[in-house]
């Protein structure tokens, strides 16, 4: 059976390319950033979640506990869509059958993997 997807199923918007431009760049609007240049817009350049912390890039994407759980299941997202993408290429190339429990077997052992790879 045959799933066809729309060719902008997986487009991403103009804001989310904006947002990557600015963190790749160190340009995203964090707090420090809105701070250190409009002081009277905001009291302090401290994270909104925490409020203890300076909220510079690296707090924005990654510093915060909170955040974690997010960037867990994009992991997991990224595992799985990974793990996918290579056996429909093994399809391809090595004639390999594609079976789905076989993929979630792989999926489940990748994630793992990267689960014991990070607790090290």
């Amino acid at each position: 059976m045959a799933y066809d997807m729309p060719a902008t199923a997986f487009s991403p918007s103009f804001a989310i390319c904006s947002l990557w431009w600015e963190i790749l760049w160190e340009r995203v609007s964090t707090a420090e950033f809105v701070f250190n240049r409009t002081s009277s817009f905001l009291p302090s350049p401290n994270c909104p979640l925490c409020l203890s912390a300076v909220d510079y890039l690296q707090h924005f994407v990654f510093s915060r506990p909170c955040k974690f759980p997010v960037w867990t299941l994009i992991a997991i997202a990224s595992i799985t869509v990974h793990t996918i993408w290579r056996a429909r290429w093994a399809v391809v190339f090595d004639n390999s059958p594609f079976f789905p429990n076989v993929v979630a077997a792989k999926v489940v052992t990748a994630i793992h993997r990267s689960h014991d790879l990070n607790s090290t």
